[in-house]
């Protein structure tokens, strides 16, 4: 056999052990995983012994939690903190379970919740515009703030103007136009920023604020301009 001829007897013993390489890697992995959850179960053992009760509720409101421990706790829990979340596992049915408890400001505000169409409808009553208007994990469209036109004040209308999640185009800006807040608007560095956008609304912007927006397509033409 040359040199650089394979060991067939090797081979064969490689191919024959590897499943149980893997067999024994993935129990390995699966010991480590147990081990790894037994001591941050400890951890937190420890860290809620120390703490007074409702120390030890705020802490466990901020960490990973389904529905039925939330229910377990129901009357202990801070709903103003469980509303912000991010580690829960939000859904329709999870929110309507306990939408007389929620903070509703909160959640409007929180970036986690599988925000939709049907979600933001199904509970119309309940949001704080306000609040929902800076969120930019909505599903924002031209169409979507039409839909619920009668729904946005002054102030949501301030938080749009900072919303750095909305669709930014000419054409959502000359729809709304009278109520952009221009501030704001102009400090925006998600605006598709470009000579033709600045000459449309030369007459709206604050152009101090404009003189500090990174995002305009700065050149020593458009200064002059």
């Amino acid at each position: 056999m040359s040199e650089k001829e394979p060991d067939l007897n090797q081979l064969v013993n490689y191919g024959t052990s590897f499943p149980a390489q893997v067999q024994t890697a993935g129990r390995q992995l699966a010991i480590s995983a147990k081990l790894s959850q037994e001591l941050e179960r400890r951890r937190l053992v420890a860290i809620l012994k120390w703490t007074d009760h409702l120390e030890a509720v705020n802490f466990l409101s901020k960490r990973a939690l389904d529905g039925e421990l939330i229910q377990r706790f129901e009357e202990q829990w801070p709903w103003g903190w469980l509303s912000q979340n991010f580690n829960i596992p939000w859904s329709i049915e999870l929110i309507e379970r306990f939408e007389h408890r929620w903070s509703w400001e909160t959640l409007s505000k929180n970036t986690a919740l599988p925000w939709s169409l049907d979600l933001i409808e199904r509970f119309e009553h309940r949001w704080e515009w306000e609040k929902l208007s800076g969120n930019t994990k909505l599903p924002w469209s031209l169409d979507l703030i039409k839909r619920f036109e009668d729904r946005w004040g002054r102030l949501a209308w301030e938080n749009f103007s900072k919303n750095t999640g909305l669709p930014w185009s000419l054409d959502l800006m000359e729809s709304y136009e009278d109520r952009w807040s221009w501030q704001w608007v102009s400090e925006n560095t998600e605006l598709p920023w470009s000579l033709e956008l600045i000459e449309r609304f030369e007459h709206r912007w604050e152009w101090k604020k404009l003189s500090g927006n990174t995002k305009l397509p700065w050149s020593l033409d458009l200064i002059k301009r």
